[in-house]
């Protein structure tokens, strides 16, 4: 470069090094502590407005006023600021997740196409073609000696398989599954119909499976009793939809010889009784008896009679979910005694009010984290703040009939359970952009935030949410009186969202979509309904301009 500038010649430009991941990641640990920094000096100085706006209207002279208009100048300066550091981190960001576009090279026709893939790459393929149909299992090793070879070697890497169709041959099944040692996940889908009753291959293919975690049975019928007398007994995950034809005494054998069934799942299965439940899951003592987690769905047959037996014997249980079930609430009591019950879901049991399923969770342990009541029965007042009461510590809370929730009662319950992260409400008609101030303050780990049928959102709702940065799915419905400035405001105060639904939102036209993926960089989830309608070009010009997004959805509003 010397001897070129004395001969008057300038040397070609070098492009500036690219920055490694650890400055990469220097860079941003500087932006987060001067991020804190300037939020810490924000509060002191509105801290210190506030002061002086009071000392203004009480004592009112020149040196006051001028002293308030000063911090009042400070609080703009220092949002300016925050703006900026939020732009340079978001442009760090789109730099790390911009990906290297080659150009693409047109290959001769002279030239022979060959695929040579890994192994693990021909176990994925092989095992979905397989799953689909398996009597392509011996038309694919006669293809070519490498896919032969490929096929063999594919078992090794199997950790799950799924049957897609109804098995007609489980002799072909048991052969395809032949040497897949390492198999950890396993579903059987059955025709009811035309039951596959073939004992010996049944036994031979689940015996076999030495590594196997878990079972899902769909549509068993009559090859549940067979398929339940060979389960591996280091089983420990167990799903079965669909009526199962199961005797007593299989039940009873199965509870005592999975010695390490830790979860149960039964769905839309109406032959399925609480006796069923107690002999699989409470036949052995309390000290050998593993089961942390129950989950029955659409079982007409249950009554709620078999919940005394397993707050007995299963003391370590810590999830427990009812779905279209025909249970009383006060008959699931007996499981009040169990102190490690982290997780209870209580969904569409029929009940006109929820006050005896709130009796039920506020008589559960301390360890309760996690509370579902969907359908339950109407929510009222003073049931929503007993149990906030009764439950502090809870991490999420969905709830579903919330339309005589008022916006006092609600931000009363709300500040009583500071660790929520994952809030949902439905039919919510009292709320509106009061709730989003309550969450905004009362709730600074939220992460998913859901109101739906509430009784609208403005503006001043949305520029009450600037603390809630780290939410990371976001659904607000209805979204009405929300204007484009809203809408970006909103997306750049919560720009970790992942997903994002908005329902009758029709000012998300495509310039303010567009916008709204440029702050929210992570986004991989957007739902608008009720905008304006839009073209393909249109359509396409937004999902070239989030290459992280996977699903659009964009309802236009009816004519």
């Amino acid at each position: 470069s010397a001897m070129l500038s004395l001969f008057g010649v300038r040397p070609p430009a070098r492009d500036p090094p690219e920055a490694s991941e650890q400055e990469v990641e220097q860079q941003q640990q500087q932006l987060m502590e001067k991020r804190a920094s300037l939020h810490a000096v924000l509060e002191k100085t509105q801290r210190n407005l506030g002061h002086f706006a009071l000392q203004c209207r009480d004592n009112p002279s020149f040196e006051v006023e001028g002293l308030a208009r000063f911090h009042q100048d400070r609080v703009m300066q220092i949002q300016v600021e925050l703006k900026t550091l939020r732009s340079s981190f978001k442009e760090m960001q789109r730099e790390r997740l911009r990906p290297l576009r080659m150009p693409l090279r047109r290959v001769p026709s002279n030239v022979p196409c060959t695929i040579d893939l890994p192994s693990d790459k021909y176990a994925v393929i092989f095992q979905m073609v397989v799953a689909h149909d398996a009597s392509l299992a011996s038309i694919i090793p006669q293809v070519c000696k490498s896919w032969r070879d490929a096929f063999g070697a594919a078992k090794h890497y199997w950790r799950t398989f799924a049957v897609t169709r109804p098995i007609t041959d489980m002799g072909a099944l048991t052969n395809v599954l032949h040497q897949a040692d390492n198999l950890t996940q396993l579903t059987f889908l059955f025709d009811e119909s035309k039951p596959c009753l073939d004992k010996k291959s049944i036994r031979r293919l689940l015996g076999s499976q030495t590594s196997l975690q878990s079972l899902h049975f769909v549509s068993p019928g009559r090859a549940m009793p067979i398929a339940m007398a060979a389960l591996p007994t280091q089983l420990q995950n167990l799903s079965i939809e669909g009526n199962p034809d199961i005797p007593s005494s299989a039940c009873y054998t199965v509870g005592t010889r999975l010695k390490s069934l830790s979860t149960l799942h039964v769905s839309e299965a109406p032959g399925f009784n609480d006796h069923m439940l107690t002999q699989l899951v409470a036949s052995r003592p309390p000290e050998d008896n593993t089961i942390e987690e129950i989950s029955i769905s659409r079982c007409r047959g249950m009554r709620g009679t078999a919940f005394k037996g397993i707050a007995r014997n299963c003391r370590g249980l810590k999830r427990i979910k009812f779905a279209r079930c025909s249970v009383n609430p006060q008959a699931l009591e007996p499981l009040t005694s169990l102190h490690g019950l982290e997780d209870i879901s209580l969904i569409s049991l029929g009940r006109t009010d929820a006050a005896p399923a709130v009796d039920l969770v506020c008589s559960c342990g301390p360890r309760l984290k996690t509370v579902v009541l969907v359908d339950a029965g109407h929510l009222y007042n003073q049931s929503l703040e007993r149990l906030a009461d009764a439950q502090p510590h809870l991490t999420k809370l969905v709830l579903g009939m919330c339309s005589s929730i008022t916006p006092d009662s609600f931000a009363a319950a709300i500040g009583g359970l500071p660790h929520l992260t994952h809030l949902a409400m439905g039919g919510c008609r009292l709320l509106g952009d009061g709730a989003l101030a309550s969450i905004a303050s009362s709730l600074p780990r939220i992460e998913h935030l859901l109101l739906t049928e509430a009784q609208g959102f403005t503006d001043a709702g949305i520029f009450a949410m600037e603390e809630c940065t780290g939410l990371k799915s976001l659904t607000l419905t209805p979204m009405d009186d929300v204007s484009s400035s809203g809408l970006r405001v909103l997306c750049d105060y919560c720009d970790a969202l992942e997903s994002l639904f908005l329902g009758r939102c029709p000012a998300a036209g495509v310039g303010t979509i567009l916008e709204m993926l440029d702050c929210c960089i992570h986004l991989q989830v957007l739902v608008l309904t009720n905008v304006p309608p839009m073209t393909k070009e249109e359509i396409g010009t937004i999902l070239e301009s989030n290459l992280n997004l996977k699903c659009l959805a964009l309802v236009p509003e009816k004519a």
